[in-house]
């Protein structure tokens, strides 16, 4: 069985990152995912993500994990220097990962070079809620998804919150493959993820 780390803005992402990975290899991966960034009661957010792209910790976890995800959402991208100006969604995937790459690279030229095939990518635009949104709404959006997402009435009550047990909870949808296949369908930052999965053989 193939080791996963997740390196994401927040704990909300590495859950919902961790059932699509469930779901798409129908397994119980519990003990094969690792939440490397952001570890408990550690800080979180796009810069947290950044410093630890720079850190000996993220070249350690690359070697020790079979692929390590990391998870951006495209809502930041300005704050690092990718506008969404006239680009399409394809476009501004490629143009943060490419930023993505220079972290990486940056305290040991060529890391990323000699590891791409450990590292996936997981582009959320313009947040991971609209990965959500694009199962549990009746329309599918880049903007403001989650305040779309809350206007949703959940079944068994669910209040939206950026809260782990919340998100646990709503992407409990992904543990089911035909329901991420779908998703691949409406959401294509979703899909450029998945397919990333689609080349490993766990």
């Amino acid at each position: 069985m193939k080791k996963f780390g997740i390196a994401a803005e927040g704990i909300t992402d590495q859950v919902t990152i961790e059932a699509i990975l469930c779901g798409f290899f129908d397994a119980e991966l519990e003990d094969e995912v690792n939440y490397v960034q952001p570890k408990p009661n550690s800080d979180g957010g796009w810069k947290a993500v950044f410093n630890y792209l720079v850190s000996q910790d993220f070249r350690n976890d690359v070697l020790n994990h079979d692929y390590l995800i990391i998870q951006i959402d495209t809502d930041c991208s300005f704050d690092f220097g990718v506008t969404h100006d006239n680009k399409t969604i394809e476009q501004l995937i490629i143009a943060v990962i490419d930023i993505l790459i220079l972290k990486i690279n940056e305290n040991c030229f060529g890391f990323y070079q000699d590891y791409q095939d450990k590292l996936i990518f997981a582009i959320s635009v313009h947040s991971l809620e609209c990965w959500l949104l694009a199962h549990y709404g009746q329309i599918t959006v880049v903007d403001n998804c989650f305040d779309n997402l809350r206007k949703i009435k959940f079944d068994r009550n669910i209040q939206l919150t950026k809260k782990y047990s919340v998100y646990e909870k709503l992407s409990q949808v992904f543990l089911v493959k035909s329901n991420i296949e779908v998703v691949t369908q409406k959401s294509l930052s979703f899909d450029f993820f998945v397919q990333y999965l689609r080349n490993i053989n766990i």
